[in-house]
């Protein structure tokens, strides 16, 4: 509404005037020059709107971009979250044995995210555990050590999401940054809790993420970026061979520096260094701005092309009218018809203008609106016919309008309405005001809006107001209603403890109720509106990412909205406050706004608290303890809690025993009965058990396993669970077992021994009895050198070359016999050279049966004594050369005894010793082969050859050369 009324006087045209032939001339030549004037003033102003369209089209797609790549960036962290939650309780070892498992639960996964398209997890060392790509993961060094989310992450006070640089594949080659978290609630033992152990990457590739941007892009010529604040380039639509950082002295760095959300700026291109206008937007909620770009010749063209159209128009209008201009001056005759023609033009287009403000006024009063105009210069204002219905009829007589509504107008109003006309006048132009007034002819008061605009005159000064008034006196009413409304609730919430909160998802500000503000420990009086720096700052730190991590999962997935967080107390303590609320979003799925409750939580965070550490205390004790320790279902014998210990013990990891497994699984089929029994005696009200029993472990094998059981009674006194600890004591059973077995093999060797002597009695010459007992004696003695090589072996075998070793040794003095073999005497001051070995060993170490053991003993023994009696070693220089092998091929162990330097040999003996007998039987009965004996010219060659199967125990590497000196 304004001031009152005033007449209405206007030009009158001059018909019958008659301008001078100079005059003419001046006006043609405006003619002329009117065109050409137009056309300048359009290329300036096509070329100011060349730069506005840019600068909106940037604006717009930078704004789009950042929304593109908010939603990507969420969308992994909500991916890795994922990961970490479906890790989360598993060791290193355990992701290890699972690979296949959550190879392809991980892909799963990923495919749900969109854009998200690799993930890949490492332990704290920088090593793969599993990943979406490669399976199996290659196990190699530790190839994100050097990585800058690595080395991020891994420092205290890291971020909760990271986003990286970008860098090359170390497999492909391709380009990518991860989107990184550290993992959380590991099953690694011996981690201190909130130290790191381990992360989840999700890649991203930006010339992928690029191609998305694409779409965006206004133009062409258009780029889109998307660059962290430190300057490194994650996507650009243009394309990128390799890692790009922007220069420090770049005008992006200087604006991000300056804190700015959104700028605009023109600047030169890296690094081609073409001028492009940018415009730059922030992502919220991350650290990367996304920037759009326009090359300056694309704006320049688009202006061109602007011009070109208007000069197409503009010159030949030009042209038109300096050729009409020559003609009215060659025909002035004419002008007269041809001003008559323009009056009849102007009074059609007058009357037009007229019916079309008739129609605006009818429009206007069937909308309940009332227009006024008020002359400032004159002070006359005007009413129409819809404003006299919305205020009454004035007094009889009154013609000052402004004053008859002025004395309509509230008194608490009046100086609401001389504001507003005062910030018209002194700002730009616009008028807006809502008022009360009491109509003139009922009294009825009514709330009406003013809206109008302050027209300035040629000296640049306000000359009149126009306006409109309308009536909203209903929608006061319901405002009214609204707060009274608002107004009930928030006492339900004070009530309740609850205070309600509401964010502006498009301004980031946001609006508590008093309870809200009280939770949030803020003073009395404190403004309800209040922005996201201001929560930063009340928010405990360790919570702030958090929480924006939380706001930005629920806007991107269901739109539901929960999360904890801690408010600091002047007192020093905290106060725990719980967040709910639901996201809002517009037909088009923009979100609009979050709305929710704050409830404070801290009794119940204290509870959870002491809960939490009667629990570490008791999960410390149980999972240290030394003996396996389970806790049970009596009625089904389900696991309910295992150790570490007990996981050792039976091989199965503690997420198998928990998936469903019962004690019945793994006990032994002979003993489940019994065990049965045993719970079934608990379940009665049995004060627990002691028993050994068998398992049986995952990889199939048995083990014995000592329980002693208790029961653990509900606050009912009813027995559901038992608490059971389980020894392994497999060893103790072994030993036991082997001890027995110890008895009867020690008491069947010792037969067995006493009938080998028993036989070298028996088939021992006994025509002299001295060579009788050295015979004799020379055969217990090769023997017991066997067997004391079994017990050092604890009777699983002896050594093959410690065999040889043994009963050559016997036959050879500790010194040499006379000058040593081979040897050349000291002379001339010069040392004698160093002796031959008498014996040369040479052969793999392979382990003897026991039986095998005694067989070759005997066999060596009788090729000693005949060497020493009658070959190589009954001279000096002579030699023996024992060598052996295991021919896998042939599955036979060949062993050959070569004489060297003996006796001359001219033919085999006429007749064969016991000596001889002894061997062959040996070789033919015992070990179950051959022997085969050559009488070459230097001494005797016995070759024997046995079943691997049958005299060997194991074959462990080679048997390094030895040599027996006499």
């Amino acid at each position: 509404m304004t001031p009152p009324s005033g007449g209405d006087a206007r030009p009158r045209r001059d018909r019958g005037c008659r301008r001078r032939p100079g005059a003419l001339d001046a006006l043609l030549a405006a003619l002329v020059a009117l065109p050409l004037t137009l056309m300048a003033v359009g290329a300036w102003n096509a070329w100011h709107d060349a730069w506005s369209d840019a600068a909106a089209d940037l604006k717009r797609t930078a704004g789009a971009a950042a929304e593109h790549a908010q939603r990507v960036l969420s969308g992994h962290a909500v991916a890795a979250g994922r990961v970490d939650a479906l890790l989360r309780g598993l060791s290193d070892a355990e992701i290890r044995a699972r690979e296949r498992e959550l190879h392809l639960e991980l892909n799963h996964l990923v495919s749900e995210v969109p854009q998200a398209e690799a993930s890949f997890v490492v332990d704290r060392d920088g090593h793969p555990l599993v990943n979406t790509l490669i399976f199996p993961t290659p196990r190699g060094p530790p190839f994100a050590a050097d990585r800058d989310f690595f080395l991020a992450l891994r420092e205290p006070g890291a971020p909760a999401i990271h986003v990286s640089q970008v860098h090359r594949d170390r497999i492909d080659g391709s380009l990518f940054f991860a989107v990184s978290r550290r993992r959380t609630r590991t099953g690694n033992g011996g981690v201190p809790a909130g130290s790191f152990d381990g992360l989840i990457t999700l890649a991203a590739y930006p010339n992928r993420i690029a191609e998305g941007l694409r779409r965006l892009a206004g133009s062409r010529s258009d780029v889109l970026l998307l660059i962290r604040t430190d300057g490194e380039v994650l996507a650009c639509t243009a394309g990128q061979d390799g890692p790009t950082r922007l220069p420090e002295g770049a005008h992006f760095m200087a604006t991000v520096a300056a804190g700015a959300e959104r700028a605009l700026y023109e600047a030169a291109s890296v690094p081609k260094g073409e001028r492009r206008l940018y415009a730059l937007h922030r992502v919220e909620g991350w650290p990367v701005y996304a920037v759009a770009g326009r090359p300056r010749a694309a704006i320049l063209a688009a202006w061109r092309v602007e011009v070109a159209r208007q000069l197409a128009v503009g010159v030949p209008a030009t042209l038109g009218l300096l050729g009409l201009a020559l003609l009215v001056r060659h025909g002035q005759r004419g002008l007269a018809a041809a001003n008559e023609g323009l009056e009849a033009r102007v009074a059609e287009r007058t009357a037009e203008l007229a019916e079309s403000e008739a129609r605006l006024r009818l429009a206007l009063g069937a909308g309940g609106m009332g227009i006024w105009e008020w002359s400032i210069a004159t002070g006359v204002v005007r009413w129409d016919a819809a404003t006299y219905r919305l205020c009454g009829p004035p007094p009889e007589g009154v013609t000052d309008h402004d004053a008859a509504f002025e004395a309509l107008l509230h008194p608490e109003d009046r100086p609401v309405r001389a504001a507003a006309f005062r910030r018209a006048f002194d700002g730009d132009g616009e008028y807006r005001c809502e008022y009360r007034i009491r109509r003139a002819d009922t009294g009825e008061e009514r709330w009406l809006a003013a809206r109008g605009r302050v027209l300035k005159g040629p000296d640049g000064r306000p000359a009149r107001v126009i306006g409109v008034n309308f009536d909203v006196t209903e929608r006061k009413a319901a405002e009214a209603a609204l707060h009274e409304s608002e107004a009930r609730l928030r006492l339900a919430q004070e009530a309740a403890g609850a205070g309600a909160w509401e964010i502006d998802l498009t301004t980031g500000h946001a609006r508590l109720s008093p309870e809200s503000l009280r939770l949030l420990a803020l003073p009395e009086g404190h403004p309800e509106e209040f922005d996201a720096a201001l929560w930063a700052g009340i928010v405990h730190p360790e919570d702030h990412r958090p929480a924006q991590a939380a706001k930005a999962r629920a806007i991107a997935e269901n739109g539901l909205y929960d999360f904890t967080f801690r408010v600091p107390l002047p007192d020093g303590s905290v106060r725990w406050i719980q967040g709910v609320g639901r996201a809002e979003y517009a037909a088009d799925g923009r979100p609009l706004r979050l709305l929710g409750l704050n409830l404070d939580v801290t009794e119940r965070k204290a509870a959870e608290a002491a809960l939490a550490a009667s629990e570490a205390e008791f999960r410390a004790t149980f999972e240290s303890s030394a003996v396996g320790q389970v806790q049970l279902n009596v009625e089904t014998g389900r696991f309910l809690r295992v150790n570490r210990r007990y996981c050792e013990i039976t091989g199965y990891s503690a997420a198998e025993l928990l998936g469903g497994m019962s004690i019945r699984d793994l006990t032994h089929p002979e003993d489940r009965a019994s065990d049965e029994a045993l719970f079934r005696e608990l379940a009665g009200g049995g004060s627990g058990y002691k028993v050994e029993k068998r398992y049986r472990r995952r990889d199939g094998r048995v083990i014995w396993v000592r329980v002693t059981a208790a029961p653990l009674r509900d606050p009912d006194g009813q027995v559901r669970r038992m608490m059971t600890v389980v020894q392994d004591i497999t060893e103790r059973k072994a030993a036991e077992e082997r001890q027995a077995l110890l008895t009867r093999e020690l008491d069947h060797r010792a037969k067995n021994a006493l009938a080998v002597v028993q036989a070298a009695l028996r088939l021992t010459p006994k025509d002299d009895p001295d060579a009788y007992a050295r015979a004799v004696e020379g055969r217990v003695a090769a023997l017991a050198r066997a067997h004391t090589l079994l017990a050092e072996g604890r009777w699983k075998g002896a050594p093959l070359g410690a065999l040889v070793e043994a009963e050559l040794a016997a036959f050879l003095p500790a010194s040499g016999v006379g000058e040593p073999d081979g040897a050349e005497a000291a002379h001339d001051g010069q040392p004698a050279a160093p002796p031959l070995p008498r014996v040369l060993l040479d052969g793999p170490a392979l382990t003897l049966t026991p039986a095998a053991t005694q067989a070759l003993s005997m066999a060596l023994h009788e090729l000693a004594t005949n060497a020493v009696k009658h070959g190589a070693l009954s001279r000096t220089g002579g030699r023996v050369v024992v060598s052996w092998r295991a021919d896998h091929a042939a599955g036979l162990l060949r062993l050959r005894w070569e004489e060297l330097g003996g006796p001359p040999v001219s033919a085999p003996p006429a007749r064969r010793g016991f000596g001889s007998r002894v061997i062959e039987a040996t070789a033919r009965d015992q070990l179950g082969g051959r022997v085969e004996r050559r009488w070459e010219a230097e001494g005797l060659v016995c070759e024997i050859e046995a079943p691997l199967g049958r005299v060997l125990a194991s074959a462990d590497g080679r048997h390094a050369a030895a040599a027996l000196r006499g």
